[in-house]
């Protein structure tokens, strides 16, 4: 698993801060959450990003 620097995985990155982004209103409820978006945001590549929406949806957090 890549990580960044600071050690962190960049999944671990990317889904820090799609939480971060749910619970602070940023992505309204219900609201779709698009592979792009995430990618950009958290600074990481399409793969990182498609494991996040993957933990998210198995989590019923998405």
């Amino acid at each position: 698993m890549a990580t960044n620097d600071a050690g962190v995985s960049l999944v671990d990155r990317a889904l820090r801060t799609t939480r971060e982004r749910i619970l602070d209103g940023t992505y309204a409820p219900g609201s779709r959450l698009r592979l792009h978006s995430i990618a950009e945001e958290s600074g990481v590549s399409l793969i990182p990003a498609r494991e996040v929406l993957r933990i998210l949806e198995r989590s019923g957090s998405s």
